[in-house]
Order: C-alpha cells, then sequence, then structure tokens
C-alpha cells in the first residue's frame, strides 16, 4: 500500500529544472563540408560527396579467441627438479642450523654456574660452529635453485596463440510439426 501512495505521490509531484543541468546538444542544422584544395580540384558539386554506402556481404560472424600457450612435459619437468633440489637444499640447511642452535644452547648459560670450560666444551661449541656454516651454506644452494626456478617459470612462459572460430554446416532440418536449425563450428 506505500508502495502505490509513493508512485502516486511522485506522479503528481512536478519536476523542476536545475540550473546546473546542461541541455542536450542539438542537432547540427547543416552537415559539416570537407575542406578541399582549391588549387587544381574540381569545384565542389553534391557528386562529389556523394558516395555509396558500403555494404558488407552477409557471411556468418568469426569468433577471434585467444589460447593460452602450454609448457612441454619436459619444460615442467626440469622446473620443478629445479625447485625440489631448492627445497631440499633449505631443509638440509634447516637441519644444520637446528644442530647449531642446540650446540649454541649447550655450551652457553645466561647465569653463571661456576662450570670450568672442558675440552668436551670446546669440541661441542666447535661442532655448532661447523654446523652454522653448512646451514649458511645450504641456505645459500636452496636459495639460488629457487630463485633460478622462479626466473626459468617466467622465462619459459608460453606465448599465447590466437585461433579464429568460424561457423559452418548452417542449416535448416524439417520434421514432423517443424524444422531444426543448427550450426557447426570449426577452429
Amino acid at each position: 500500500m506505500r508502495a502505490v501512495l509513493l508512485a502516486g505521490l511522485l506522479a503528481v509531484v512536478p519536476r523542476f529544472a536545475i540550473a546546473d543541468d546542461v541541455p542536450a546538444p542539438a542537432e547540427p542544422l547543416v552537415e559539416p563540408v570537407p575542406i578541399q584544395d582549391t588549387t587544381d580540384a574540381p569545384p565542389p558539386t553534391p557528386d562529389n560527396f556523394e558516395k555509396p554506402a558500403l555494404k558488407t556481404p552477409i557471411r556468418p560472424r568469426e569468433i577471434v579467441i585467444d589460447v593460452p600457450g602450454v609448457r612441454s612435459l619436459k619444460t615442467k619437468i626440469v622446473l620443478g627438479s629445479v625447485l625440489g633440489a631448492g627445497t631440499l637444499a633449505g631443509l638440509v640447511g634447516l637441519y644444520f642450523h637446528v644442530e647449531s642452535r642446540s650446540a649454541a644452547n649447550e655450551v652457553s648459560k645466561q647465569v653463571f654456574n661456576g662450570q670450568t670450560w672442558t675440552p668436551d666444551r670446546q669440541l661441542r661449541f666447535e661442532d655448532g660452529e661447523q654446523a652454522r656454516g653448512r646451514a649458511i651454506a645450504s641456505y645459500a644452494i636452496g636459495g639460488a635453485f629457487v630463485i633460478g626456478a622462479i626466473v626459468a617459470l617466467i622465462v619459459t612462459e608460453p606465448k599465447s596463440e590466437q585461433a579464429v572460430i568460424r561457423p559452418r554446416h548452417a542449416g535448416i532440418v524439417p520434421v514432423p510439426g517443424g524444422a531444426i536449425a543448427g550450426a557447426g563450428w570449426s577452429f
């Protein structure tokens, strides 16, 4: 009921133009005439300006689509192998990192506990330093492999191709009670 009252009210209330409204541009009464070089041209006549309308032949429309390129199986295997090698090197680096951290935690204390430095602690300290170096090297190798895989992924991006789809085999087949119209597509 409210909707009916609102519609009736909107139909009755007069509408006013606002000063900022721009009127629609009027159609030109005279068609523009192209400017010609008058040095050796014939005088303009209506026949010079009238040209027959170009009619496009009646034919089915062609549809142009972009077909994305596909990487070959060999390229996918190489990219996966390089990425897998980088991941494996990173995991080896993680193992050495954890080993170095545990060795550092064993030999360093936050509070003085009165224990003397022994040759066993010195050996554990040296093992931790060696594991630290191996972790750094493994992280660097793994990072190089991962960056190489990303660069190879970008460089080997296959180009997309354009394919044209043309309708064909159009026809109408009469059947009892009507007809069937159909068409096929080729690309």
